[in-house]
């Protein structure tokens, strides 16, 4: 056999095998590395554990929540909607005239900076007790807005109860904290 037909053997042959088996060859490489890749981000992900869901709140806490929580229940999202509503609970006197004290309330709230003025403010009674008439005003404001709208709110209410000389429940007791001269 001659040298140069010794070498066109060689060649036919490795090409030959180049063809026919370098791809599958190739093929099995890439699938266990992909394989290896896989489960080298299923184990990150596991050490991560992904079993919690982390969120921060408007005052800039961090609230850790377990996913379980949320399997079965509903969830209100209230940064999506475009108010919140603002709840405070305060007591007057029953022998306070309610018509009154709740004119005065509201429009002390409504000078509240950021109180949103298109949703009017509403004043409920909650409860009616021996002393007292428990009241919850509600106001509307923008999320941004919620915790400096309820703090100026619970402020301007103070100062609304002293200067109308609205009367107030003593706690616990059945004395009245008499503003007025009556």
């Amino acid at each position: 056999m001659e040298v140069s037909s010794f070498i066109q053997l060689l060649i036919t042959k490795a090409t030959y095998f180049l063809f026919e088996f370098a791809p599958k060859i190739i093929g099995a490489i890439l699938f266990f590395w992909l394989g290896l890749k896989i489960i080298k981000t299923i184990m990150k992900a596991g050490s991560q554990r992904i079993s919690k869901t982390v969120l921060r709140s408007l005052d800039h806490r961090t609230i850790y929540i377990p996913n379980g929580k949320f399997a079965g229940e509903t969830i209100e999202n209230y940064s999506h909607e475009k108010l919140k509503r603002v709840d405070l609970d305060f007591s007057i006197s029953n022998r306070e005239d309610l018509e009154r004290a709740k004119e005065y309330i509201s429009n002390s709230l409504e000078k509240v900076s950021g109180v949103d003025l298109n949703s009017k403010i509403k004043i409920v009674v909650s409860d009616l007790s021996e002393f007292s008439i428990k009241l919850q005003a509600i106001l509307f404001c923008r999320p941004c807005d919620y915790f400096s709208v309820k703090t100026n709110s619970q402020n301007a209410l103070l100062e609304t109860m002293k200067n109308f000389q609205v009367l107030t429940p003593m706690a616990r007791q059945g004395i009245y904290s008499l503003s007025s001269g009556n």
